[in-house]
């Protein structure tokens, strides 16, 4: 509750969507990440002060952190102070306390990021094409099926799952996007795609604010890595 409180209050005070994927235009900026909301420490002094000399307990406050796009940045604010009972003071204001990371070392955000990269991971998969992943882990890729044509019930699904390339060079964002076999639901829970890795990766420059502008970086198949769809055919 005190979260959503926080949310609500820094999205009024600044015009900022609650995540990337209810951003209105491509300069808003948005609440980052599944940490976007933290509590803010107190300086060590005043916390001392409070627990061994009896002084005033410190005023907790809320760390935020939004991606500030039309500015390149990552911004951290500090919003408070909150009262007991998850509700921000009448008095609360919003203070930037930090600029430490460029755009490009923005949070990871796999809902929002993963959901603008499908286009282009459809893109990929449909440039090596079924010859090539249906012949290796069969007829389990929905971009490659034809229209209406997808059975996910008969054979199961294959799933990306995002993660951040944390070897990416200074100035870039790197993802990676691996593959899980979701079995069909009469097989197993949705819970057991984790015991079905693929042997496919696709690694993205996720850089750039607009993900119209986002590619292929390299393809990795069956532990072979290929700098592009077009190299692994």
């Amino acid at each position: 509750a005190e979260v959503s409180a926080v949310a609500r209050f820094f999205i009024t005070a600044t015009g900022a969507a609650a995540r990337r994927g209810l951003v209105a235009n491509t300069s808003q900026p948005w609440i980052a990440g599944p940490s976007g909301v933290e509590l803010f420490a107190p300086p060590k002094s005043d916390v001392l002060a409070y627990l061994d000399d009896g002084g005033a307990q410190p005023p907790r406050h809320a760390r935020v952190t939004a991606v500030l796009p039309s500015e390149g940045a990552t911004a951290e604010y500090r919003v408070g102070p909150l009262l007991p009972g998850g509700v921000v003071a009448p008095s609360a204001t919003v203070e930037e306390v930090a600029r430490v990371t460029p755009l490009s070392k923005r949070p990871t955000e796999p809902g929002a990021d993963a959901a603008l990269a499908a286009p282009l991971l459809d893109a990929t998969l449909r440039a090596i094409g079924g010859e090539i992943l249906h012949g290796a882990m069969g007829p389990i890729f929905p971009a490659l099926a034809p229209a209406g044509g997808f059975d996910r019930e008969a054979r199961g699904e294959a799933i990306s799952m995002m993660v951040n390339d944390a070897l990416s060079p200074t100035g870039q964002r790197y993802d990676i996007y691996r593959f899980q076999w979701l079995p069909p639901r009469r097989v197993s829970s949705l819970e057991s795609f984790w015991l079905h890795p693929l042997p496919l990766r696709i690694r993205v420059n996720a850089t750039a604010a607009d993900a119209a502008a986002w590619h292929a970086l390299s393809v990795s198949l069956c532990g072979r890595l290929f700098a592009s769809p077009a190299e692994l055919r």
